[in-house]
């Protein structure tokens, strides 16, 4: 009997500890504390529309992260997302303002705001790939570089018959 109560009090420690653990990372990993913590999970437009812009703004910074990771400082464009993360916040306000309205107006105002995301999208898409693009080699120039190893490979691989053969 005491095993099954120790084993029910350690359960219920553990249950406590998984939830409370998940309910302190969803706050404070919230930009906007307006936003319902329940978004993070739910199945509402206007919660998918919240999450859909935090995941765009996300994928800049990661494309800036990557550039940063090759030694490239794309200041212009770090800008560029610290500006769509401030319309991200803006757009969030008026989602949890459209998600209180009555069910036709908050349709209405959540089309307008869904077009409003997806420019958004399409802006860090944007965002996202001029990052990508900062700091490759030209074509032409890795075309060079190329042709050059295998020039170099070719007299290598020449050298080393030639001291075969002697």
């Amino acid at each position: 009997m005491a095993f099954l109560v120790t084993f029910m009090v350690a359960t219920t420690v553990a249950t406590l500890a998984v939830v409370g653990g998940t309910y302190w990372y969803l706050r404070c990993k919230r930009r906007n504390p307006e936003v319902p913590l329940t978004w993070a999970v739910s199945h509402g437009r206007a919660a998918r529309l919240h999450r859909r812009l935090h995941c765009q703004c996300d994928r800049a910074h990661s494309a800036l992260a990557r550039s940063r990771a090759r030694g490239i400082e794309p200041v212009l464009l770090e800008h560029a997302v610290d500006d769509l993360e401030q319309q991200a916040l803006v757009l969030d306000a008026r989602l949890v303002d459209a998600a209180r309205l009555p069910l036709r107006e908050r349709h209405q105002q959540l089309r307008t705001l869904r077009y409003r995301v997806i420019e958004h999208g399409r802006l860090a898409t944007r965002v996202s790939l001029m990052a990508t693009d900062v700091g490759l080699p030209e074509l032409a120039t890795t075309d060079e570089t190329l042709a050059e190893i295998s020039a170099r490979l070719h007299a290598l691989a020449a050298a080393r018959q030639e001291l075969r053969s002697a």
